[in-house]
């Protein structure tokens, strides 16, 4: 249990907000730290050897003059370079306040990671790499360094947000440099931006910020780690430009966010809305409601330098001639992108483990379970101290869950907080209300025509979508024992029931962040040991009757995962598909597909229909071997066959797995 006195509510200032937005903003800086100036580093990227070979080859391919190329490639410096002014930032940190008090009751800080991040500033370049839920995420992360007078970072952001008049302005005076969303097939654009990218970590005058997973996670679970920018830090390193960099981990977790809404749209195919200053001015309604509070929580710092060692010979970068460096990219051989990925999945592994669980995670979990069944406030209270319990034991992150069994009012909130879904009767018992949901755009979708007569379907699938974002902040926790507990309720003897835990570990590999420096078979030996030490299971691989209710909550965590999958594999092995195809186009098919098949069983789980879920599906095959894939001429992978063989296989370990209506409601023959 996480207590409040290991936090500091940064909302409490004890001064006027002009007044504390206006005082001596002092930090401290990195020992070899450089001055930034925009000009000059822009007159210093386009002399580096880099980008006079890049302009080079980009005179002969476009067949233009040099002047004209060196224009092209300022232009470019100047659209992603930032422009921080303290200024800038005061005038943000004045807005900022006003608009955090109003949203959320309290902002905590660990104070333990407060600390760390003071003391390690002097020693080594800073990499801050917050989770990213929320456009409020990298808001958040600047308004904590000014704050608590730490150095204010250099962050990285979408080139959305340069469509949004004032706003990118405001962003790129507070320390924003744009990046474009997909440029793997534009040497030269990427050769700036990794050459401006370098040289403001290796002035070291303020840290970088950027997010592992590149972008915003609409169901809450992580996503798997983007290593194009991670891989230029570490060309800096190993190519002797710093001697270490150190990366903090910044687990920012909402009570409640603010485009919760939104995403549940997007997961079952809504475009995203664009970015711009009129939809930003439309959203201040939501100035009016409460988002209850947000934890940051500073990690441990993780060093590049002890995390590479051994794993590659330095000095294989460092005698390279310097004007020859830039020829050896780091991240061209398949040891370098093992390397990229393995630090990548590490960082986002140590920001889940630091993530807080709320009350709110846990009873949205209950009513899920009950698939539209109603449950008493008193028997919510009794089964959230219960899980909390266990919770606890499994080493999570909590606040708020002391005395949850005498104070009704916490229940109730956390309730309150899903009202979209959620409500309370008369009678104390909390039911779903979720037959307002579908608005005219989702009547219009392709899905909504698949469910055909049985409208109804796409308000429920609504409903458990947004639900199921508060249960996917306990996956991460919950995973292994989960994974355990299916295994153990399928096989027979140890050795079965370990090959089939192994199983599941590898097909959801792609679907959850798993610990890279952990084996499938320690984890194995781990988790029934925890389970053991809880009474959850017996040494002789029984399950106990009496932590019936752990049992099930836990079990009932993976269910949907287990039966999505198993559609999406009897989908692709009984319809056909026009070979090659893209990832999106298949996952698009597959939620129709998917649709169908809840039409036709009744299933009571839509997790099937969630694009999130879908597309990790299918990029799990494809890691597995079991679908085959090839590149187009964009670098982009596309699904070329299908390994049937392979593919029956699996489908036919994982039905063992699936839930008993899925298997009453397909037929004998397809399963």
């Amino acid at each position: 249990m996480t207590s409040r006195e290991d936090w500091i509510d940064i909302t409490d200032t004890h001064q006027f907000d002009v007044l504390w937005a206006f005082r001596k903003y002092e930090c401290p800086k990195y020992m070899f730290a450089g001055e930034y100036n925009r000009q000059k580093i822009k007159e210093s990227v386009l002399k580096a050897h880099r980008i006079k070979d890049a302009i080079e080859k980009y005179k002969q391919e476009k067949e233009v003059d040099l002047n004209t190329a060196y224009t092209q490639a300022s232009d470019i410096i100047d659209e992603i370079s930032h422009a921080f002014s303290i200024s800038t930032i005061r005038l943000m940190a004045l807005v900022l306040m006003k608009i955090i008090r109003t949203l959320f009751r309290h902002v905590l800080v660990n104070k333990k990671g407060l600390e760390t991040f003071r003391k390690c500033v002097k020693h080594t370049p800073i990499v801050l790499v917050p989770t990213h839920n929320s456009y409020f995420d990298f808001l958040l992360a600047s308004y904590i360094c000014f704050a608590m007078d730490l150095p204010l970072p250099a962050i990285v952001s979408g080139q959305d947000f340069l469509s949004m008049a004032v706003v990118n302005h405001l962003l790129r005076g507070s320390g924003a440099f744009y990046m474009r969303r997909s440029f793997a097939s534009d040497s030269f654009y990427r050769s700036i931006f990794t050459e401006y990218t370098q040289q403001v970590l290796c002035s070291g005058e303020r840290p970088i910020e950027f997010f592992p997973e590149g972008t915003r996670s609409r169901s809450a679970k992580a996503l798997q780690p983007k290593v194009g920018l991670l891989s230029m830090v570490l060309e800096s390193f190993f190519h002797g430009y710093v001697q270490d960099v150190s990366f903090i981990p910044m687990s920012i977790s909402f009570e409640k966010i603010t485009e919760e809404q939104l995403y549940m749209f997007e997961l079952l195919g809504l475009p995203k809305p664009k970015e711009s200053l009129s939809g930003l001015l439309k959203a201040r309604s939501i100035l009016k409601s409460d988002f209850g509070t947000v934890s940051v929580h500073f990690g441990e710092v993780m060093s590049l330098r002890e995390y590479c060692l051994g794993k590659i010979n330095g000095m294989d970068y460092v005698n390279i001639p310097r004007c020859e460096r830039h020829l050896k990219i780091f991240g061209r051989e398949a040891q370098e992108m093992q390397i990229a990925k393995y630090f990548g999945e590490k960082l986002i592994h140590t920001q889940q483990s630091n993530m807080v669980i709320y009350p709110r995670c846990v009873v949205a979990t209950l009513l899920l379970h009950k698939n539209g069944e109603s449950m008493k406030l008193a028997d919510i209270s009794y089964q959230v101290d219960k899980i909390g319990s266990m919770l606890r034991r499994f080493g999570c992150k909590m606040l708020d869950f002391e005395d949850i069994l005498t104070n009704k009012v916490k229940v109730q909130k956390a309730v309150e907080m899903s009202d979209l879904v959620l409500s309370i009767d008369s009678d104390e018992h909390v039911k779903y209300c979720y037959s307002t949901l579908t608005d005219e755009s989702m009547k219009q979708t392709n899905l909504y025509k698949t469910f055909g007569s049985e409208s109804d379907l796409i308000s429920k699938s609504l409903g458990y979508i947004y639900i199921s974002r508060q249960r996917n902040k306990l996956m991460h926790s919950c995973l292994l024992p989960a994974i355990f507990l299916h295994s153990l309720n399928v096989g027979q003897q140890e050795e079965e029931i370990n090959r089939l835990f192994v199983f599941l570990c590898e097909l959801f590999k792609i679907e959850f962040i798993f610990d890279p420096d952990v084996t499938v078979k320690q984890s194995f030996t781990e988790t029934m040991d925890t389970l053991t030490q809880l009474n959850i299971i017996r040494s002789s691989f029984q399950l106990n009757e009496v932590k019936t209710d752990e049992i099930t909550f836990l079990l009932a965590l993976l269910q949907p995962f287990i039966d999505a999958y198993l559609i999406v594999i009897e989908s692709i092995l009984t319809n056909s598909f026009d070979y090659p195809v893209s990832l999106k186009t298949m996952t698009t098919s597959l939620q129709l597909l998917a649709a169908s098949v809840i039409k036709n069983t009744h299933l009571d789980t839509y997790e099937c229909l969630s694009l999130n879920m879908l597309s990790n599906a299918v990029t799990s095959l494809c890691k597995n071997r079991l679908l085959l894939t090839v590149k187009n001429e964009n670098f982009e992978n596309l699904i070329n066959d299908v390994n049937s063989e392979k593919l029956q296989i699996t489908k036919r370990t994982l039905v063992r797995f699936a839930s008993s209506k899925l298997k009453t409601g397909f037929s004998k023959a397809r399963l």
